[in-house]
Parts: C-alpha cells; sequence; structure tokens
C-alpha cells in the first residue's frame, strides 16, 4: 500500500474503546478489524441534497459570464476545502465554499437573516438522514466572472464547517451557480480561473495529463469510473476528498471488497463512521488509478437518479483540475510518480 493511501485512511478517524481496542463492520463485506487512528477529524463539506427539488435551469433566474480569463485567489484548508470570497446581495467579502456536491448551493442562516429573507420550511436527505431546512431565493451572488441574479437556495446552519476549519463559512457554491462558466482550480498555486478551459500542453517532466467525459446534469456533473471491470456513475465533488460508494448500489457487483479500516468524517447531518474498502483495476478515462480506496457508506441518492456515489477530485492527486462544459470533459494533471499510466491520447 502507498504511504499516501495508508496517510489518507487514517486521516480523520478516531480511536474507539481506548489504546489497542478494534471495533469490527456489521453487515458489510465479511467481519473484519478496522484501524482508527486518533487525529483531527476532517470535516466533509458534501451535502448532495435530494429533499429538495428545483426543475432544472429554474434555480438560477439570469446569470452573466465573460469570455475573458479571470483569475481570483483561494485558500485551502485540509488540503481540499477551496474557499474563495464573493458576495450576495449587499452582503461583501463572503467566504464561499466551491463545493460542486452540493446540490443545490446552501447559504448559511446567518447570511439569509441579514439579508431579511424568509424561506419556506423543507426537509432535506443527507444520505440517510433528514435534516431541517428551508428554502428561499437570493438577489446575486458574485463570484469571479459570474454573477446569477435570483438564486433558488438552501439555508442552512453551516457553522460545523466554520468550527472544523476556523474560518467562517456563508455559503457552499455548487454547479447550479458555477456550471455556466468553464473553470479551472490549481491546488498548487492556490487559485480558479474561469472563462477559458484549462489548455492541453506539452505535458513538463514529472507531470501527467489525463481527461474523462462527463455527464451534465441539473445541479452536478456525474463521471462513469471503471472498478473490476463494473462501471459506476459518480458525482464529481470539489467537497470531499475520497471516492464514496453508496453500500446498497455496489455490494451485489462488488461482492469481494477486502475493508482495510474506517474514517470518521462531519457532515452537515452530523458524524459519519465509514468502513474504508480497497479497490482494484480502477479507470477513469484516460488514467488507470491503482492503489485506490473508497468509503462506503449506506445512504445515498434515490434509485431514479441512477448513482453510486460520489468522486473527491484531490483522490486523483491532482494538481490542478479543470471543467470544461462546452465539450463535457474534465482534465486534470497530477505527478506522473502518482500516475504511472495512461494509455490515450489526450483531445
Amino acid at each position: 500500500m502507498r504511504a499516501e493511501n495508508r496517510r489518507h485512511i487514517a486521516e480523520g478517524s478516531k480511536r474507539v474503546g481506548g489504546t489497542g481496542q478494534q471495533s469490527q463492520v456489521r453487515g458489510g463485506w465479511g467481519r473484519e478489524p478496522l484501524r482508527r487512528h486518533k487525529r483531527n477529524r476532517p470535516v466533509w463539506i458534501l451535502c448532495l441534497i435530494w429533499g429538495v427539488t428545483f426543475a432544472g435551469a429554474s434555480a438560477v433566474g439570469e446569470l452573466h459570464t465573460t469570455d475573458k480569463l479571470v483569475e481570483i485567489h483561494v485558500k485551502l484548508y485540509q488540503g481540499y476545502i477551496i474557499v474563495v470570497q464573493g458576495s450576495i446581495g449587499k452582503l461583501q467579502k463572503l467566504n464561499f465554499v466551491i463545493d460542486t456536491g452540493a446540490v443545490p448551493s446552501v447559504v448559511d442562516s446567518r447570511v439569509a437573516q441579514k439579508l431579511g429573507l424568509n424561506g419556506m420550511s423543507n426537509s432535506l436527505s443527507v444520505f440517510s438522514r433528514n435534516v431541517p431546512t428551508e428554502e428561499l431565493v437570493v438577489p446575486n451572488i458574485e463570484l469571479g466572472a459570474i454573477r446569477a441574479v435570483s438564486v433558488r437556495v438552501l439555508s442552512q446552519d453551516l457553522s460545523f464547517i466554520e468550527k472544523a476549519l476556523g474560518v467562517r463559512i456563508d455559503a457552499l457554491i455548487g454547479l447550479d451557480v458555477l456550471g455556466q462558466s468553464n473553470f479551472t482550480i490549481d491546488y498548487e498555486s492556490k487559485r480558479i480561473a474561469f472563462g477559458i478551459p484549462m489548455s492541453a500542453p506539452d505535458t513538463p517532466a514529472g507531470v501527467a495529463h489525463h481527461y474523462a467525459a462527463f455527464e451534465s446534469e441539473p445541479g452536478f456533473a456525474v463521471v462513469q469510473i471503471q472498478v473490476q471491470g463494473q462501471f459506476f456513475r459518480l458525482v464529481l465533488d470539489t467537497g470531499s476528498s475520497d471516492l464514496v460508494l453508496f453500500r446498497a448500489r455496489v455490494q451485489d457487483r462488488l461482492p469481494a471488497l477486502r475493508v482495510t479500516g474506517a474514517m470518521t468524517k462531519i457532515t452537515m447531518g452530523g458524524e459519519e463512521d465509514l468502513p474504508v474498502v480497497e479497490l482494484v483495476g480502477v479507470r477513469l478515462g484516460s488514467a488507470d488509478l491503482p492503489g485506490q480506496h473508497a468509503d462506503l457508506i449506506s445512504g445515498g441518492a434515490p434509485a431514479s437518479a441512477g448513482l453510486d456515489g460520489l468522486l473527491g477530485v484531490t483522490s486523483l492527486d491532482v494538481k490542478r483540475i479543470a471543467f470544461d462544459f462546452e465539450h463535457r470533459i474534465i482534465r486534470w494533471d497530477c505527478s506522473s510518480r502518482r500516475q504511472p499510466e495512461s494509455r490515450n491520447k489526450i483531445p
């Protein structure tokens, strides 16, 4: 097992029952001991809200973008959570998390109060848990090259993120807003560029360049990943560092998964204690992905959505990743030492 994957499994997990004690997974693939280590528990900024449905593009009343390249500085927390500044209505210099797994976008309840907005009470499903929320319309959201008007969002207490990161978070901005403009996230230079998508330049030494097609669904993007010859539909998620599989969707197609550890994550629905399994024969687009692991979660999307899980983009060991909505392709750069094989030529 690669050193970074050992760290990935242990990151954020907690010890159960004191030193040296182990617990077991029940109802999964066998009953293997789960290794837990006492470290800080990472916040999981994915919400995948299924309890509230917006009708396609009606989530954004009007949206303005520019063809010019606009770059803004971002801050990274826990190595993958992207925080940028933007505005909602009259409120300036707000902190936004770029979260392509947020369906739809979410504003903190304090922001709604400051804007004097009253919403309609509703309930959202965060995997297997129901969380009370409000549905409302904000006058506008501005971020980089994007200005969206009359945006339907959810209002929710986001203080759990603030406590975990040590920084105020005012909104989670998903693809219902971001999806109208190509954008590139550069994790090394800590910048996000709107407008012109990342090109496929001559690959420098030590860097591998890959691509994969995605399906553009209302509010999110879906890729097909291959595991042991089986294909799975995963939501591209910048709000998670992990590959996540919905147990009920995959257990019949991947019956021989081996549990190697456990992760405890903090979500909008509370703490989630998840088994971690080892994956072999993983491929996404032009890239083979050796040494991958996945978190298993009991909840998921409705069967009608046909989704098998989530793909945290930093699980690809990305240096930068580009979302090209015109051609429905993602392109990403990573260390060639971590991605030893690329079979196809980049288009």
